[in-house]
Formats: C-alpha cells, sequence, structure tokens
C-alpha cells in the first residue's frame, strides 16, 4: 500500500494526468498503510522479561512514530490542498525546503536517536532525569518542526 502511494505520487507529478485526484489518493494510500503498520506493532507484546515499564528508548522510537504520522498529516493536508486550489502538482517553493527538514526532525533524527540508544548506555536511564530529557528533545523537535514550516517565531 505504502509502495503504491508512493508510485501514485510520482506519477501524478511526472504525467499530471489526473492529478488532482491522484495526489489525496496517493496521501491516503501512504497514512493508511502507516496506520496498518502502527496498529500491527503496537498489538506486539514482549515475552515477560520482568521490568514493569518501557525502556527509555521505546519511548523516544514511539515518539518518532507519532512524528512520522503527523508528517504524514501534513504531506495529505498539503495534498489536498493542492488538488483544491493548486494550479499544479508541485508543492511551493517553501513547503519543498521545508517538508525534508520537518521529516527529518520529526521522525528521522528521533528515530535513529532511540534505537541508537537501545544499545548504548544511556546516562538519564539510569537517574530521574529521563522524562525531563525526552520532555526537552520533544520541545526542541516541535520548535524545530514550526521553524521548518515557517510558524516560527
Amino acid at each position: 500500500m505504502w509502495t503504491v502511494g508512493v508510485a501514485v505520487r510520482w506519477a501524478a507529478n511526472v504525467y499530471t494526468w489526473q492529478w488532482r485526484l491522484l495526489l489525496p489518493l496517493s496521501g491516503v494510500l501512504e497514512l493508511a498503510a502507516f496506520l496498518i503498520f502502527f496498529r500491527a506493532v503496537s498489538q506486539h507484546r514482549p515475552e515477560a522479561s520482568g521490568k514493569g515499564r518501557l525502556e527509555p528508548w521505546i519511548w523516544v522510537v514511539i515518539s518518532a512514530s507519532t512524528g512520522l504520522m503527523l508528517t504524514l498529516i501534513a504531506k495529505l493536508t498539503a495534498c489536498f490542498y493542492l488538488a483544491l486550489r493548486g494550479a499544479s502538482p508541485v508543492l511551493s517553493h517553501i513547503l519543498d525546503q521545508r517538508y525534508p527538514v520537518l521529516v527529518a526532525w520529526g521522525f528521522l533524527v528521533p528515530f535513529v536517536w532511540g534505537f541508537s540508544t537501545k544499545w548504548n548506555s544511556v546516562p538519564w536511564s539510569q537517574t530521574n532525569s529521563f522524562p525531563t530529557a525526552l520532555g526537552c528533545a520533544g520541545g526542541e523537535r516541535c520548535g524545530r518542526s514550526f521553524d521548518a514550516l515557517g510558524m516560527g517565531s
């Protein structure tokens, strides 16, 4: 489903045939594929490990997954906007430049950070300051995302 969504997006941009219909369709397919994946992953339960709560790196990866979902929602919104009001299937220069920053800071950076901390010792995992560190990182990500979209100060 994800691959079909990406292929439809590419075809709409390259051939411009029925692009007002295909752009939103591509966004819906990608978001639906993510939601199916997210549902399947959220139903996974680890074997009893004796730990009462989730490890810190898992919270960071969950945060990254949420960032990906919000990024896909932003992309779907842009697709609908273009389909309804755009003259062509091309994002404006500003959005085209800022969307990769949103993807990087909303998903890729925390995703890599979360999985890399799984195998490294994390200083805050032995203290009570992990929620503070995660909150600061999340606040910084939100700030960078707003800046990327031109909504920052």
